[in-house]
Parts: structure tokens; C-alpha cells; sequence
């Protein structure tokens, strides 16, 4: 008796869901698909994102196989950062039409997010199965076999991205030439961060932005282009180093113990790399000093001293 009122029970809410369900997503049976398909899309591009979602429920009720609809719904939750739906609504949309590179590359992207290493490595590799030489995937890809520890495969992609880019972005990058030669450093900025974002493996340009950023003054700017560059080349000492004195020797608003901690760490690491490294050894001597540990302080610059012995 428990059993078949339970039974009777879901079959009610069952009905009540289904038929919410239809009053919530009527159509006019005069219009197609398409019709709400153009209304999302438009609506989507004007932010009407609520509005867009109701158009574009329509759309997949009438069409369960409108891509376009699970593209737009993806990008809206996205809007909204709520990326585990993003993520459901791509997925549909690629079971549907699998040859979608830009749909790949986010689901790549934000299966990194997650650290779904291996499944963000299958989208990328979809991606590449459809544009070989797509610059950001293969980027993505390197720094995955990187972390992996598979360092020859990460630089066969990594080189093809390089390569791809300076070819892509030749004019740009000759652009930047001119405008250096014409001391029009904004601009230059502009353009160095226009093609950091399209060409992300182009390492050599990290390093040019940051003294740009410095010599504008612009440290925060100047640190975060250090910190992403990290995560492409981890084992760069130089980087560690350019961190740490900026963490060190400059004020930056909040708690000063938050940032000599940095500084040490970036210290630590470069020694990590290289312990024969002489001034990584000054400057934590230095730092040491500073904040009164001075046992710590006189270790390492006997390590620094000896160095130069």
C-alpha cells in the first residue's frame, strides 16, 4: 500500500512537471525554430541573457539538434560564470556537430579550469585535428606534456604555435618596431598585449612588456605578466629572481608580511634552479637582514661570498 501511494505520488509530480514544462516553452506553431534561433542570437549579443535563454529553450524544444542554441546557452552561463553549465551545454553541442574548434578550445580551456588534464587534452587534440597549426591549442597543448614531464613532445607544440604565430602576426610584430623606434611605449603596450593574447607562446615578448610596465610604472601589470610567463617556462631562474626583488623592494597596498613571503619564495626557487646563483643568495641575504633574521641573512651571504671566491 506504501509502495503504490509513493508510485501514485511521483506519477503526480511527474504530470505537473511535464505540463509546466509545455506552458513554459509554448511556441506559436507559425514560427520555426529558426525564428527563435534569430531572436536568441539576437537578444544574446544585445545582453538580454534572460530573455535569450527563454528563445533559445524554444529553439532546441522545436530543434534538439540546434548546435547554434547549446553554442549560445554555453556562452550565456559562461557570462554568468557558471561554468559547469557552460561546460553540459558545449558537450551537447559537440556530440551533435564534433567538427567545432572554438567550441573544443573553451571546453579545453575550461577542463584546465577544473584540472581535468586529460580531458582538456582530448579537446585540444580535437581542435588540432581540425586546424593543425590552431596557435593556442597547440600552446595549451605543450604546457600539459610540460607538466607531464614529457618535455620533447611539449616543444614539438610549443614550436609549431611559435611558428604559426610569427607568421599570423608578422605585420604586428613589425608594427612594434616602428613604434619603439618612435619611443610610443602606450601603444607599444597595446600591441605587445593584443598579441600576448592571440600568440601566448611567444615567450620573448613577455619579457619586452614587462620592462615596458616597469619603466611606465605600471608594477602590478609588470608582476602579472612575470607570473603568467612562470606557468610557460617554470624553470626560468631569471624570472624568480625579477619577482622577488619586485615583491621585495616595492610597496604595494595590504599586509607588507604577505609580500616578503612572496619574495622569499621567488628567492627559494631560484635557488631551487640554480644554488651557485650569486645574486639570488645576495638578495635573500639582504632580505633576511631587512626583516631582522639576520642567522638567516649571514648564511647566505656567506654562500655569496664564497661564490666569488
Amino acid at each position: 500500500m506504501k509502495n503504490s501511494s509513493t508510485i501514485i505520488i511521483i506519477f503526480f509530480l511527474i504530470c505537473i512537471f511535464f505540463l509546466s514544462f509545455s506552458k513554459s516553452y509554448s511556441y506559436d506553431t507559425n514560427k520555426s525554430w529558426k525564428f527563435y534561433l534569430k531572436r536568441g542570437e539576437i537578444q544574446y549579443k544585445n545582453e538580454m541573457y534572460n530573455f535569450a535563454i527563454e528563445s533559445l529553450n524554444k529553439t532546441i524544444f522545436i530543434n534538439p539538434n540546434s548546435y547554434k542554441a547549446y553554442n549560445l546557452l554555453g556562452n550565456i552561463y559562461y557570462q554568468k560564470k557558471m561554468f559547469l553549465t557552460t561546460i553540459n551545454f558545449y558537450k551537447i553541442s559537440v556530440r551533435i556537430k564534433n567538427n567545432q574548434k572554438k567550441i573544443h578550445y573553451k571546453l579545453g580551456k575550461l577542463f584546465s579550469y577544473y584540472g581535468k588534464t586529460q580531458t582538456a587534452l582530448f579537446h585540444f587534440e580535437q581542435v588540432i585535428k581540425e586546424d593543425k597549426n590552431h596557435i593556442k591549442s597547440n600552446f595549451e597543448i605543450s604546457l600539459i606534456y610540460q607538466k607531464k614531464g614529457k618535455i620533447q613532445l611539449s616543444s614539438i607544440f610549443m614550436t609549431r604555435s611559435q611558428k604559426e604565430a610569427k607568421l599570423l602576426l608578422k605585420k604586428d610584430l613589425e608594427s612594434i618596431k616602428i613604434l619603439l623606434s618612435k619611443k610610443n611605449y602606450s601603444k607599444t603596450i597595446t600591441l605587445y598585449e593584443k598579441i600576448i593574447k592571440e600568440a601566448p607562446s611567444l615567450t620573448e615578448l613577455y619579457f619586452n612588456l614587462f620592462n615596458l610596465y616597469r619603466t611606465k610604472g605600471k608594477l602590478k601589470k609588470a608582476i602579472s605578466i612575470l607570473e603568467k610567463l612562470k606557468r610557460i617556462t617554470p624553470n626560468e631562474k631569471k624570472l624568480y629572481i625579477l619577482l622577488g626583488n619586485l615583491y621585495f623592494s616595492k610597496k604595494f597596498p595590504g599586509k607588507r608580511e604577505y609580500y616578503i613571503k612572496l619574495s622569499i619564495k621567488n628567492y627559494q626557487k631560484a635557488l631551487e634552479l640554480d644554488p651557485k646563483s650569486f645574486e639570488a643568495n645576495l638578495n635573500l641575504s639582504d632580505l633576511y637582514y631587512r626583516i631582522g633574521k639576520k642567522n638567516l641573512s649571514k648564511k647566505y651571504e656567506e654562500i655569496a661570498a664564497k661564490l666569488i671566491e
